[in-house]
């Protein structure tokens, strides 16, 4: 009588086939049988199964689940065949394996292209732009052809094209805005995979003016905006552009009729920080305004200009400064007031004393001189009387422009839309066409 050794067995195991990129799952058990060391069967639901050995690692992956077999290939590419060892293990340590194969079918792909390089593509107006749509094409079942590839936009510029020769996109955009590409690769077997790629098409990127280093790219501070006088401005650069070819740009125009009297430039290799003044003569006018932009190229050759002119109206003079010294000394004299009186007593005394003497001379002059009757006087001729004011002069009713009227006053604008100035003296002066003035109160 024989005896079974009581390790486990095996069936022979179905071949497993799935196309590319798939898998496929089988249950063990079935394909299992048992005995115990008397020789009678014992359950295969106690074996214990691993997975031993695959020969393509490339090809496949395979696991364990209790006795479920779990099979897929490791890309969607890969095609072929491979072998799994699998091996049973009962609770007396004993084992038996064996081997399943495995075939991945072939299954044709389409051609594939890079379009990575659009990501966030951004080119100038009337800028040659090319791709090479055949070194970034590729397909894992045939070789590369060029010439199955179909390229078309409905805006890009009279001219752009594809050349299936070589394989490369060769186009121009004259409009700003984003612009679609589309590109469809094919392979030999009608396989085919398209692709919408977009590009960015600008003119010119902003400056941004900010009042503050956190947001946008440059600060501005101007000084002397009054009348008659020459503004000066102080531009600084915060952002992390590389700026170079920056050039400044001012005008001075009227406010109410737009006609500008002066222009600027300024060329600084930095705007780091850059001062300035601009220029003109006698000073900017009342209702003046001063406009400034800037234009830069940056480090991707772009060309940066501010979006709105940084502007500055002309309304006020300087204001005037007050001397608060004169108070401040007051006290100061005070303190000095009582010496001070001492003083002037003896002055005064003095002072009588020396007229007193001078009376008592005349009197004795005018006794030598055998009485008189004329009486001397202090004047001679027909002088005009110590003490009587000059004869009035004409008030003036014309100033030549606005540097000859009383300081201090301010301007308004009256039903005419006429320019008034307000001076401090209860005068109005009207500004006529030759920036003169005539007084009409």
């Amino acid at each position: 009588m024989v005896i079974e050794n009581g390790a486990p067995r095996w069936s022979s195991l179905p071949t497993q086939s799935f196309n590319e990129g798939s898998g496929s799952s089988l249950i063990l058990t079935t394909f299992l049988s048992d005995t115990d060391s008397s020789g009678q069967s014992a359950s295969p639901m106690g074996l214990v199964l691993s997975v031993e050995y695959i020969s393509n690692n490339s090809l496949i992956e395979a696991s364990l689940n209790g006795h479920t077999l779990n099979i897929d290939a490791v890309d969607d590419d890969v095609f072929g065949t491979a072998l799994i060892t699998i091996r049973a293990s009962d609770a007396d340590g004993q084992f038996a394996d064996t081997e399943l194969t495995v075939i991945i079918a072939n299954v044709n792909d389409a051609p594939t292209l890079d379009v990575s390089s659009f990501d966030n593509l951004r080119i100038k107006v009337d800028e040659e732009f090319i791709f090479n749509v055949a070194d970034s094409m590729s397909d894992v079942d045939d070789p590369v052809d060029p010439i199955n590839v179909i390229v078309s936009s409905d805006t890009w510029k009279t001219g752009s094209r594809y050349n299936a020769l070589s394989g490369e996109i060769k186009a121009w955009f004259e409009s700003e805005g984003t612009h679609t590409i589309s590109i469809v690769v094919r392979d030999s077997h009608d396989a085919l995979t398209a692709y919408d790629v977009t590009i960015e098409v600008v003119d010119s990127l902003p400056l941004v003016w900010s009042d503050n280093a956190e947001s946008g790219d440059l600060m501005i501070h101007a000084e002397n905006i009054f009348v008659g006088e020459l503004p000066t401005y102080a531009i600084t650069q915060h952002s992390d552009l590389v700026l170079t070819d920056i050039s400044i740009e001012w005008s001075i125009c009227n406010i109410d009729s737009g006609i500008c009297s002066d222009f600027g430039i300024e060329n600084p290799t930095s705007i780091e920080q850059y001062n300035f003044t601009v220029t003109k003569d006698g000073g900017v006018l009342f209702r003046d305004q001063i406009k400034i932009d800037v234009m830069a190229i940056d480090s991707d050759g772009f060309d940066r200009k501010t979006e709105t002119a940084m502007s500055y109206d002309v309304t006020q003079e300087r204001p005037e400064v007050v001397d608060d010294s004169t108070d401040d000394s007051t006290a100061g004299d005070d303190t000095l007031d009582t010496a001070g009186n001492v003083d002037m007593v003896v002055y005064g005394i003095i002072g009588a004393f020396i007229v007193a003497l001078l009376i008592a001379v005349t009197l004795g002059v005018m006794l030598l001189r055998g009485g008189k009757e004329e009486e001397l006087g202090m004047g001679y001729g027909g002088a005009a009387p110590v003490g009587m004011p000059p004869a009035p002069t004409a008030a003036l009713a014309m100033a030549p422009d606005y540097t000859q009227l009383p300081a201090g006053g301010n301007y308004v604008t009256n039903d005419a839309g006429q320019t008034v100035y307000l001076s401090p003296d209860d005068t109005d002066w009207t500004m006529q066409a030759d920036n003169s003035f005539v007084r009409t109160r």
